[in-house]
Protein backbone atom coordinates (compact mmCIF):
# COMPACT_ATOMS: atom_id res chain seq x y z
CA UNK A 1 0.00 0.00 0.00
CA UNK A 2 1.16 3.46 -0.86
CA UNK A 3 1.39 5.81 2.21
CA UNK A 4 0.93 9.45 1.85
CA UNK A 5 2.76 12.35 3.47
CA UNK A 6 1.08 15.29 4.20
CA UNK A 7 3.32 18.48 5.08
CA UNK A 8 2.38 21.98 6.32
CA UNK A 9 3.43 24.91 4.74
CA UNK A 10 4.64 28.13 6.51
CA UNK A 11 3.12 30.78 4.14
CA UNK A 12 4.60 34.65 5.77
CA UNK A 13 4.98 35.51 9.27
CA UNK A 14 3.44 33.78 12.03
CA UNK A 15 1.76 36.80 13.54
CA UNK A 16 1.76 37.30 17.00
CA UNK A 17 2.49 33.58 18.34
CA UNK A 18 3.64 34.63 21.57
CA UNK A 19 3.69 38.26 23.62
CA UNK A 20 7.14 39.05 23.19
CA UNK A 21 7.13 38.71 19.54
CA UNK A 22 3.74 41.03 19.27
CA UNK A 23 5.38 43.51 21.33
CA UNK A 24 8.33 43.59 19.45
CA UNK A 25 6.11 43.93 16.17
CA UNK A 26 4.56 47.21 18.12
CA UNK A 27 7.84 48.48 18.84
CA UNK A 28 8.89 47.90 15.32
CA UNK A 29 6.30 49.68 13.80
CA UNK A 30 6.23 52.92 16.63
CA UNK A 31 10.05 53.25 15.80
CA UNK A 32 9.34 53.54 11.85
CA UNK A 33 6.73 55.64 12.12
CA UNK A 34 8.49 58.26 14.44
CA UNK A 35 11.80 57.84 12.00
CA UNK A 36 8.95 58.65 9.11
CA UNK A 37 7.98 61.80 11.31
CA UNK A 38 11.23 62.74 12.08
CA UNK A 39 12.52 62.80 8.54
CA UNK A 40 9.21 64.57 7.68
CA UNK A 41 10.10 67.10 10.02
CA UNK A 42 13.94 67.52 8.69
CA UNK A 43 12.47 68.31 5.56
CA UNK A 44 10.13 70.79 6.42
CA UNK A 45 12.96 72.30 8.45
CA UNK A 46 15.57 72.42 5.63
CA UNK A 47 12.88 74.15 3.54
CA UNK A 48 12.09 76.95 5.78
CA UNK A 49 16.03 77.27 6.51
CA UNK A 50 16.32 77.26 2.30
CA UNK A 51 13.19 79.96 2.21
CA UNK A 52 14.29 81.93 4.86
CA UNK A 53 17.93 82.21 3.33
CA UNK A 54 16.39 83.38 0.09
CA UNK A 55 14.81 86.09 1.99
CA UNK A 56 17.63 87.09 3.61
CA UNK A 57 19.54 86.67 0.15
CA UNK A 58 16.43 88.51 -1.42
CA UNK A 59 16.60 91.61 1.12
CA UNK A 60 20.53 92.13 0.34
CA UNK A 61 20.37 92.70 -3.15
CA UNK A 62 17.15 95.12 -2.83
CA UNK A 63 19.34 97.21 -0.51
CA UNK A 64 22.20 96.95 -3.03
CA UNK A 65 20.08 98.49 -5.91
CA UNK A 66 18.70 101.11 -3.83
CA UNK A 67 21.86 102.38 -3.17
CA UNK A 68 22.99 102.16 -6.66
CA UNK A 69 19.92 104.01 -7.78
CA UNK A 70 20.42 106.83 -5.42
CA UNK A 71 24.47 106.68 -6.47
CA UNK A 72 23.27 106.94 -10.05
CA UNK A 73 20.69 109.80 -9.07
CA UNK A 74 23.29 111.98 -7.22
CA UNK A 75 25.89 111.62 -10.07
CA UNK A 76 23.20 112.62 -12.75
CA UNK A 77 22.71 115.35 -10.36
CA UNK A 78 26.18 116.55 -10.25
CA UNK A 79 26.88 116.17 -14.14
CA UNK A 80 23.98 117.92 -15.13
CA UNK A 81 25.15 120.61 -12.69
CA UNK A 82 28.47 120.32 -14.26
CA UNK A 83 27.20 121.08 -17.63
CA UNK A 84 25.31 123.90 -16.29
CA UNK A 85 28.50 125.74 -15.20
CA UNK A 86 30.62 124.68 -18.10
CA UNK A 87 28.01 126.08 -20.31
CA UNK A 88 28.13 129.48 -18.01
CA UNK A 89 31.80 129.38 -18.65
CA UNK A 90 31.32 129.30 -22.14
CA UNK A 91 28.76 132.48 -22.54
Amino acid sequence: SASLIFFRLDYGKKRGSNREERERERLKHKYKKEFKGALREIRKDTRFLAREKLNEVMDRDSERKKKVRELFGSLATQEGEWKALKRRKNK
